[in-house]
């Protein structure tokens, strides 16, 4: 009779140990479950504001494309302005040395 009763407590006590086991397990699965959840949040948050970097860094370098092509288009303004400046410059002194030697010629002939 001992060794029944003493089954039974051994009986009862293991199974309050693997009740108490699977609430541990579903704790344990809660847990992970809050844990991959937080962790999920985090990095979507953390996606977002590296597309919102991104974006702005974005918009950066086009507003600095843009000026790059500014300051190329008046550089290439200036120039031809420049060259034709040149070429004025060119012509009246092709054409006052021309007149020149044309009044030279005419003098000594």
């Amino acid at each position: 009779m001992v060794e029944r009763s003493d089954f039974n407590t051994l009986k009862i006590e293991n199974e309050r140990l693997l009740t108490e086991i699977d609430k541990l397990k579903q704790k344990l699965n809660e847990e992970v479950k809050k844990t991959q959840g937080g962790v999920k949040l985090d990095i979507n948050l953390e996606k977002g504001r590296i597309r919102e970097e991104t974006s702005g860094l974005e918009l950066e370098l086009t507003k600095t494309g843009t000026r790059i092509e500014s300051e190329i288009a008046g550089l290439r303004t200036q120039m031809e302005t420049i060259k034709s400046q040149i070429l004025q410059y060119m012509i009246g002194t092709l054409t006052g040395v021309g007149a020149l030697i044309l009044a030279y010629l005419r003098m000594f002939r």
